[in-house]
């Protein structure tokens, strides 16, 4: 029941996927395509022209980011923008490149498809 499809353009950087559960529409991308922490309003315009046809499929209600090592939510317009931390935190990267050692931890939402909500989520501390 779940298939794992690798977003690969060809001669282009598959930088995100779209992917559906039920009526909840989630955009999906590593956490380089947000440079920085610590300017919420650059998020926030990356994420609006995203939304507003800069990716082409815009049926999404949610952006999840990987691997930044943090944990963080905000929500920009109509998309809630959900960074998630990462399972190891305590690499060389980690600790020289992005400062940002944190709690290992995994997300989870439990999702209503037939309406496209989440109705619960959390951080799952993994320490």
């Amino acid at each position: 029941r779940i298939t794992f499809e690798i977003p690969d353009g060809h001669g282009e950087m598959g930088f995100y996927a779209v992917d559906h559960v039920g009526n909840l529409g989630t955009l999906l991308m590593h956490g380089y395509q947000f440079k920085s922490v610590n300017n919420l309003g650059a998020m926030k315009t990356k994420v609006m022209g995203y939304k507003s046809g800069a990716i082409p499929d815009t049926d999404w209600d949610q952006v999840w980011v990987g691997h930044w090592h943090q944990v963080m939510k905000h929500v920009f317009g109509p998309a809630v923008f959900h960074i998630s931390g990462s399972p190891e935190s305590s690499n060389t990267y980690a600790q020289e490149e992005l400062a940002a050692v944190s709690r290992p931890s995994q997300p989870i939402q439990f999702i209503n498809p037939r309406k496209g909500i989440v109705t619960w989520e959390s951080d799952i501390w993994l320490d």
